[in-house]
């Protein structure tokens, strides 16, 4: 356990600090690659260049820009040849930037 002061704030952790911060919730950046043309997704632990790749997503004809968040969506051939669309994640915007490419 352990406290820090933020001006006038006490921010009070009840297990070892991580990443994200409690109070301005935040985390570290990462990249989502949407290539329009391959129509695959994937997200980087940080700038393109260097980092880790975290996921891969593949057959994704679009991302979707909600109110807090992108949302990858899949999709897939019904039984009665009808496309479908489902979402398969969510990526919080405040910590996420988007590269389109096609």
């Amino acid at each position: 356990m352990g406290f820090e002061f933020f001006g006038s704030i006490l921010v009070i952790y009840s297990s070892p600090k991580s990443e994200f911060h409690p109070l301005f919730k935040t985390h570290k950046m990462q990249t989502l690659l949407f290539n329009t043309t391959t129509k695959s997704a994937t997200l980087y632990s940080g700038k393109l260049e260097g980092s880790e790749v975290l996921y891969r997503f593949h057959n994704v004809p679009t991302v979707k820009k909600e109110e807090n968040y992108y949302e990858i969506m899949e999709e897939v051939i019904g039984a009665d040849d009808n496309k479908q669309r489902f979402p398969i994640a969510r990526f919080p915007i405040c910590n996420t930037n988007m590269i389109i490419s096609r």
